[in-house]
């Protein structure tokens, strides 16, 4: 059984933002830049984009007891049985998480989190107002 993941409002919003600050901040800078520098300013923002839009979440997929989360660089796959529970998360319990290695709001909100109630967390998230919990999973590679 498969879904898809939207992006939420927030993380559209933000995508786009992003790539249009990005762009009229540039402006100046291939005025007046030598050739060089644009072109290692250009590799640089090309490949945060495509990075961050690699990794994002892009659907989810239920199948053969497995979690599969869906993404362009590489799905991720989760055994079912190591799930023991799963709740909902309520948006308070998110306002004040720290992103030690995470992406959150360009094409989505993913990579390594904590909070102070959860602990330690990996998110694979289009929209984070629906986001859920689970007990530990252990992580396999596809």
């Amino acid at each position: 059984m498969g879904f898809t993941a939207s992006l939420s409002n927030t993380a559209k919003v933000m995508t786009a933002t992003m790539l249009v600050v990005i762009v009229v901040s540039m402006v100046p800078i291939f005025i007046e830049a030598h050739a060089h520098f644009k072109i290692i300013i250009s590799i640089t923002i090309a490949a945060t984009f495509v990075v961050s839009w690699g990794y994002s979440t892009r659907g989810y997929i239920v199948a053969h007891r497995q979690l599969i989360i869906k993404r362009p660089f590489g799905n991720k796959s989760f055994d079912l049985k190591d799930v023991r529970s799963v709740e909902k998360i309520a948006s308070k319990n998110l306002r004040y998480s720290l992103r030690t290695f995470s992406n959150s709001g360009l094409f989505g909100y993913y990579g390594m989190c904590y909070t102070k109630k959860f602990g330690g967390m990996r998110w694979y998230a289009a929209n984070i107002q629906n986001a859920v919990t689970t007990s530990p999973l252990r992580e396999t590679r596809l």
